[in-house]
């Protein structure tokens, strides 16, 4: 899981209005948020799963495939996923940049690391 600092002012207002659902998790309260990245004939295939721990002051994140929930392997293993030849890595790439960059207009996370 990737981490990311969360923004000083983030709070739980900030987080539900985003979109993040209030879960609890192993006995603390987190928030989560899945927001698709590369999607085909308009259905998800790859998503960013959120999870924010306000105990702990970060965000977490996987990049995941939509119908399995396995990791997407490609982001991950920068060795052998060839990323100037793969369209849809830097599609991926791109839209969580995106997204992050969202986040962090809105407040959630205080710097971005991608």
């Amino acid at each position: 899981m990737e981490q990311i600092k969360l923004h000083k002012k983030c709070d739980d207002k900030i987080l539900l209005d985003y979109g993040f659902r209030k879960r609890k998790y192993r006995n603390e309260i987190t928030y989560t948020l899945s927001v698709p990245l590369y999607k085909y004939k308009n259905s998800s295939v790859i998503e960013v799963q959120f999870r924010a721990f306000k105990s702990y002051g970060y965000i977490g994140y996987d990049i995941v495939e939509s119908c399995s929930g396995n990791l997407y392997i490609h982001f991950y293993d920068k060795k052998y996923s060839n990323s100037d030849q793969n369209d849809v890595l830097k599609i991926v790439k791109n839209n969580l940049n995106k997204e992050l960059q969202t986040m962090k207009n809105a407040m959630i996370i205080s710097d971005m690391e991608v």
